[in-house]
């Protein structure tokens, strides 16, 4: 009983069974050990984590070395009150502090005491660091560095007191002053307490003789210098701060902070470690018995399948081997009722329906297309196909018969093309001809009834209209309506639209075709543009009793394609035709009127070429007169009619602001003694006024005005011709060289002026071509320590060393080729001392381009020099520390 119903159990049943219960068993064991390898694998992350938590510390370490060796001397943290250095260590702090909250929040580790003090303890080093980290920012910040924080304040006070000594002219506090800067620069390189106690002797001393020396704002002075003595000194207590080296001060403490977080992350790593070493124990022997347990499973299900698969399948095996050699077997049974036995059934099927396709298939072999065959179901293949094969041999016989249909209509559309391009060929010299070849063939070859043909006529451009041109069994051709508008009625609309027109329905008392026996309406109508390009030339209108086929209608619009090219040449050979014929007949015409010009032309030759002598002489006669004098000519009331370019330029305007005036506007007599002297003009007597002409910038000029009549060939006064005389050119010319000496005295004024200011706020000396001082100024003497005697008229290389004399040649051979010159010199005072100076060099020429001399103006730099070199040598000490730095790593 036990053994059939195992019989009636699936195969699936079967595994079934046996997969849950040894499944429950080892999911168990597995469960555990792969929790246990869990935990492994999350001790081993934690551990590694701790090796890059190690290695984030030494990083956040050379980046504070880092920081302190460039964040006293970055411009850019001053400018912005942020540090790229202190950023990244920012960045790492955060991420070593989220690494760290990590590792305490972790499952595995979360029950373990003292993991959780060591991560409390590294987060408050971290808070504490990062405290550090801002105040160490806010000191160095104060502390500032060049122009910024206590240096920049007590570089404005410096220069502030070195203004106040210099407008007492006290030299020996500016020394005092400058050598404390300089004492302060050297405090900031080295940091040594030696150097500030000169520091604070040389302040006393300062303000010892500003008491004394001081007579103007003595209190004001002296309260700078309290000030700056102070903020000089509070630069030491910035330092004692921050600390002089990295082991004391706030450096010292963030140093500690890093120290303590490194020996904090080595305890936390050893506790990890000694976690992770527990769990790979325990791991192993749960794997150990993981590994037996699968082992027996394996053995159990090997049994199951040799018995319920392998048997079974061997016989199935066979029975498809002899499928696979073409043959078709017996049925086989098995007394089960599982999947094996299912798979036994659905192959007796098989065979059965591979004998009924056999069957079908050597009847469509055959030719029995109406054979009948049943598929074993919708998803039949092979049985599908064969009825599939039936059906498209019973469409390839319907295809090959609609084939014959088409070849036939292409034959006969490809006839009828040739046709009717051999009519266009021979009739395109008449355009009536061809269109009554084309209407009567079109209509045959169509087996229509009716059609007419259409033409655009466009000789109006303005009002073109459709014009009959042919017309095919139409019973009284003349009323047909010979012009139609376009866009009126069908045909109207067919060339408006560009588009064909059939027409099934024929709208009553459209169109009746007539016969002996009565007549008809047609059954269609097809009308149909005579198109080129997108241009509408014509229409062509069908009418029949019978239906047109869509070969039939496709055929036609190809033919009116062809009719309109034909139709655009023969149109174009007319108009051709037409205007050689015009042009011919002008051609005549225009011989005729050329040998007519030619005669009068040869007249009119002989009288210009005297006409021509005499005007040449007459114009080089005014021409002369234009150019050498000023000329007015006016008409017989005394406007001015003409004025020469010299009248206009002497009267300073435009001569269309003269003409049209009267000459009384220029004329400084009383008018009666004017008009006396106008009467007396007729009589042919030559007048001569000598008055004063107000010109348009307001100037007065003497003039001499003589008054010329001109008469006409009845002796009538017509024109009057004025010549003008200047006679206050030696006048104006004393005037201008009286102002001409008057700038030139106010020009040298100024001048003296600039040059007392340059003396004043620069350096400046004169030299000769040859390079000989000319000139110097006090403020030059002072800084190369020369005397005026001692310079002028020596030569300027003179008091050179030989690299300074190479820097001057080259500057002296461009400044020789008109080059100015602008940058920093060196020179050496004859104490030995250095002095750098910002110079401008200029060449100066004269009136004939040669070198007159050169001006040089200059300013002492040499503060701001030594002050770069300084910012130079202490970046080069932070390169060498980072080179130690790197070696020692």
């Amino acid at each position: 009983m036990p053994l059939m119903k195992l019989n009636n159990f699936t195969l699936k049943q079967r595994f079934t069974v046996i997969i849950v219960i040894m499944g429950i068993i080892v999911f168990a064991f597995m469960a555990t050990a792969v929790n246990q390898l869990k935990k492994i694998k999350a001790y081993n992350e934690l551990s590694g984590k701790t090796i890059t938590l190690t290695d984030q510390i030494n990083t956040i370490d050379s980046l504070q070395n880092t920081l302190f060796l460039r964040l006293p001397y970055d411009i850019s943290f001053f400018q912005t009150q942020r540090s790229t250095a202190a950023g990244k260590i920012i960045s790492c702090i955060d991420s070593y502090a989220g690494e760290i909250a990590a590792i305490g929040n972790s499952f595995y580790l979360n029950h373990n005491q003292d993991i959780r003090l060591l991560t409390y303890e590294i987060g408050q080093h971290i808070r504490n660091y990062k405290q550090q980290l801002a105040r160490y920012q806010d000191l160095v910040a104060q502390k500032g560095f060049d122009n910024y924080g206590i240096n920049g304040q007590i570089a404005i006070l410096a220069e502030k007191l070195k203004k106040a000594a210099r407008d007492e002219k006290n030299q020996s506090l500016l020394r005092r002053i400058d050598e404390i800067m300089t004492l302060k620069d050297q405090y900031l390189l080295n940091h040594d307490l030696v150097i500030l106690n000169k520091i604070k002797i040389a302040l006393e001393e300062t303000e010892t003789e500003a008491i004394l020396s001081i007579k103007n704002n003595k209190i004001a002075f002296l309260a700078d210098l309290q000030k700056f003595h102070q903020q000089i000194l509070s630069l030491y207590e910035f330092d004692r701060t921050i600390g002089f080296t990295r082991q004391d001060g706030l450096m010292g403490k963030m140093h500690s902070t890093l120290s303590a977080m490194a020996l904090a992350n080595d305890r936390l790593r050893k506790i990890i470690d000694a976690d992770l070493h527990s769990a790979v124990r325990w791991g192993y022997i749960w794997l150990s018995v993981l590994f037996l347990l699968v082992i027996l499973y394996l053995g159990l299900l090997y049994y199951h399948i040799n018995k319920h698969i392998h048997r079974p399948l061997a016989v199935l095996s066979d029975f498809l081997s002899q499928m696979v050699r073409g043959k078709l077997p017996e049925k086989i049974n098995f007394r089960r009722n599982d999947e094996i036995a299912q798979m036994a059934g659905y192959l007796n099927r098989l065979v059965e329906g591979l004998k009924e396709k056999a069957r079908f298939a050597t009847d469509i072999g055959h030719n029995k297309l109406s054979s009948h065959y049943q598929p074993l179901s919708e998803d039949d293949i092979l049985g599908n196909a064969l009825i599939e094969m039936q059906k498209s041999l019973q469409k390839a016989e319907t295809e090959d018969a609609k084939y014959k249909n088409e070849e036939k209509k292409r034959i006969w559309t490809n006839e009828g093309l040739a046709r009717f391009g051999e009519i266009l060929r021979m009739h395109n010299n008449d355009l009536n001809v061809l269109a009554d070849q084309i209407i009567q063939n079109l209509v045959k070859y169509l087996q229509a009834i009716q059609g007419a043909l259409y033409f655009i006529n466009d000789e109006d451009k303005e009002n073109p209209f459709i014009e009959l041109y042919s017309a095919y069994a139409y019973d009284r051709k003349k009323y047909l309506k010979q012009q139609i508008p376009i866009g009126e009625g069908l045909i109207g609309t067919a060339v408006l639209e560009k588009e064909k027109i059939f027409i099934t329905d024929i709208p009553e008392g459209y169109l009746s075709i007539t016969s002996g026996l009565g007549d008809a309406p047609p059954a269609c109508i097809l009308i149909v543009p005579l198109k080129t390009e997108d241009t509408v030339l014509g229409v062509v209108e069908l009418a029949s009793f019978n239906m047109f086929e869509p070969h039939e209608i496709e055929f036609v619009e190809k033919i009116g394609a062809t009719i309109a090219s034909t139709i655009t040449s023969v149109k174009i050979n007319l108009q051709t035709a037409k205007l050689l014929e015009k042009s011919q007949r002008q051609a005549e015409e225009m011989a005729e009127q050329e040998e007519e010009m030619r005669q009068n032309m040869e007249e009119l030759r002989t009288t210009q070429e005297d006409f021509t002598r005499r005007e040449a002489e007459l114009q080089g006669f005014l021409n002369a007169i234009h150019h050498s004098s000023m000329i007015l000519i006016l008409d017989n009331t005394g406007k001015i009619l003409e004025v020469n370019n010299r009248v206009s330029t002497f009267l300073q305007t435009k001569p269309e602001d003269l003409i049209g005036r009267s000459i009384l506007d220029f004329v400084s007599v009383p008018k009666e003694t004017f008009d006396l002297m106008w009467e007396q003009l007729p009589l042919g007597k030559t007048k001569t006024i000598d008055s004063i002409i107000r010109i348009a910038n307001g100037s007065e000029l003497k003039v001499r005005q003589i008054f010329a009549p001109l008469f006409d060939k009845s002796a009538n006064m017509i024109k009057v011709l004025v010549q003008l005389i200047d006679f206050t050119e030696k006048a104006e010319v004393d005037k201008l060289l009286e102002i001409r000496n008057s700038e030139n005295a106010r020009l040298q004024q100024q001048l003296d002026q600039y040059t007392s200011l340059v003396d004043t706020a620069f350096m400046r000396c004169e030299f000769s071509p040859d390079g000989k001082y000319l000139d110097v100024n006090n403020n030059y003497c002072q800084a190369v320590g020369l005397l005026p005697e001692e310079l002028i008229g020596k030569d300027y290389t003179e008091y050179l060393r030989p690299d300074e004399k190479e820097q001057f040649e080259i500057i002296w051979k461009e400044l020789q080729k008109g080059k100015p010159f602008s940058g920093v010199i060196k020179r050496t005072r004859p104490t030995g001392d250095t002095l750098w100076i910002m110079t401008s060099m200029v060449p100066l020429f004269n009136h004939q381009n040669q070198l007159e001399k050169i001006i040089l103006l200059a300013q002492d730099v040499t503060e701001r020099k030594l002050k770069y070199q300084l910012l130079e040598e202490a970046n080069k000490e932070i390169e060498r520390l980072k080179r130690e730095r790197n070696s020692e790593k």
